[in-house]
């Protein structure tokens, strides 16, 4: 009886105990990150127009003075109003360290987006002071640095005038027969190159090239004491009066040097120039095709397709 008095009497302190336990609330989660102006990118003057301190926003305008100021910083500039964006050396209140920010392609006149934290200041007027997170080159500023690449691949006007001056004869060129071209035809070739259409559907002479992706390939080789080059164009558009085309092999640079590879001939619906020599002139990677008048000038004329030919093999 004892025992069981005993038993009944922790029972209950156990009982009282549970229930006089303070009610615990649940954890509450901890708050989101403030989203404030929508990540689109706005320019500086609506930022400082309207600041959004410490949190993220992105912004859009031009680079300038990149390299310049006395800070790893630089100018955001947009309809005459700027951020000043540092990309290093920043340190929040805590004295952690902001990461650092790879700004490499990243030029003075390049258009971007940055992403990052306006910076809050001591003083009445806005600060101008933006933590860099992440930045980036808009499309329109990528296509323009392919553009301005073009020329690894065509030429310059100043090459194109310099091709005009003297064309070199290719003693060693051998003759071709119709069993030669198709073995050409055929062959493996360590060099190759795309040829990209640089009258863009302009009216060269009487032969309009509105309307028609004119394209090509040229492939060259150096072997058994041999230079063999074969170039295949496509869509290429048929003179009706006595002009036609003609293949250059280019040397350009410093010891530049031009030499024809001879009319292209129309083979099957589609132009084809064959060229070999007894002369390595793989240091001649750059092809062009001219569209020429029938007019005894050995000089190249009008420009149609260019490409460089680049060692694959």
């Amino acid at each position: 009886m004892k025992k069981l008095f005993v038993t009944i009497l922790i029972l209950f302190s156990v009982f009282l105990n549970g229930c006089t336990q303070p009610v615990r609330e649940p954890v509450a989660e901890p708050p989101e990150t403030p989203v404030g102006k929508p990540l689109q990118a706005i320019r500086p003057a609506e930022l400082l127009a309207d600041p959004v301190y410490d949190e993220d926003v992105k912004l859009k305008g031009t680079v300038s003075l990149m390299g310049e100021l006395f800070c790893p910083c630089f100018q955001l500039e947009a309809d005459g109003e700027f951020i000043e964006v540092w990309y290093d050396l920043m340190a929040v209140d805590s004295g952690e360290p902001w990461p650092k920010v790879d700004v490499k392609g990243i030029e003075n006149g390049d258009e971007v987006i940055v992403t990052g934290h306006l910076r809050k200041n001591t003083g009445s007027l806005p600060s101008k002071t933006f933590w860099l997170k992440s930045a980036e080159k808009t499309v329109e500023d990528i296509m323009a640095d392919l553009i301005k690449e073009e020329p690894i691949f065509t030429m310059t006007e100043e090459e194109s005038a310099m091709m005009q001056e003297g064309v070199e004869e290719d003693l060693t060129a051998k003759q071709n027969d119709d069993n030669m071209v198709q073995k050409m035809m055929v062959m493996i070739y360590d060099y190759y190159g795309d040829l990209a259409n640089v009258v863009k559907g302009k009216t060269v002479g009487n032969l309009s090239f509105a309307g028609i992706e004119s394209s090509g390939k040229a492939e060259a080789v150096f072997k058994d004491g041999t230079y063999y080059l074969r170039a295949i164009l496509y869509e290429m558009p048929i003179p009706e009066d006595d002009s036609f085309y003609e293949g250059w092999l280019v040397r350009r640079g410093p010891d530049f040097s031009v030499i024809s590879t001879g009319k292209i001939q129309l083979i099957d619906s589609r132009y084809v120039n064959a060229y070999r020599s007894g002369q390595d002139l793989t240091d001649h990677d750059f092809y062009v095709v001219t569209l020429e008048p029938n007019d005894g000038n050995p000089a190249p004329a009008v420009h149609v397709l260019e490409g460089l030919m680049e060692k694959v093999n």
